[in-house]
């Protein structure tokens, strides 16, 4: 029974953490840099890990292309 509670918990977790990806995808703008940009908030996602990086918000730590929302 505390086994399939606990899969019933992971299942929806995973359900919520899908909903939110799709979610994201449909706001999301990528700038130049790949990173992406959600909610005022940036994250950069490792191409080799798949990691999610948040960026805190501040100066930018490259020299770029300016990102989409700073084009006026």
């Amino acid at each position: 029974m505390r086994v399939q509670h606990a899969l019933n918990y992971l299942k929806v977790e995973v359900n919520i953490a899908r909903k939110e990806r799709n979610q994201m995808v449909l706001n999301k703008t990528i700038d130049a840099t790949g990173a992406l940009i959600y909610g005022g908030f940036e994250f950069a996602i490792d191409r080799f890990t798949g990691l999610l990086f948040f960026l805190p918000p501040g100066p930018p730590i490259y020299q770029g292309p300016l990102r989409p929302q700073e084009i006026h």
